[in-house]
């Protein structure tokens, strides 16, 4: 998870780092959302900006944006995270291993990698930035 309340580009860096070398077959990174309910819903003004857009809370988009960082800067870690993990070679050797012996998931996995990877490029980072304004 990305943008917690109290996060900062260290923190920010080090999570990066981390997934260079973690011993990790697969990653799932998501944006951090204050939903009703949680700890850190009563309190999250304090820590941040804080878009409570029920469309977009869906852990996918920057509703929230800790005290000295933008939604670009978090998109920027966000990619770079995904980006060490997942250009690795034990990382992707492994998901070539996993591939190989399961074939019907070819395809599938395709039409997955297909997709986000135009998803990937045409995602504008700062997209929602606007509501996170004020």
């Amino acid at each position: 998870m990305m943008a917690h309340p109290t996060e900062g580009e260290d923190s920010l860096e080090e999570t990066v780092q981390f997934l260079c070398t973690a011993p990790l077959d697969l990653v799932q990174i998501t944006k951090f959302t204050p939903y009703p309910g949680t700890p850190s819903y009563a309190t999250i003004r304090q820590h941040g900006r804080f878009a409570e857009d029920w469309e977009r809370m869906n852990a996918m988009n920057w509703v929230f944006v800790p005290h000295g960082l933008t939604p670009e800067v978090l998109e920027g870690y966000f990619r770079r995270a995904y980006r060490a993990f997942y250009t690795r070679p034990d990382v992707l050797w492994g998901l070539a291993k996993t591939l190989a012996g399961e074939p019907r998931f070819l395809g599938p996995v395709a039409r997955y990698i297909r997709v986000g990877l135009r998803e990937w490029l045409a995602v504008d980072p700062a997209r929602g930035s606007e509501a996170l304004a004020s």
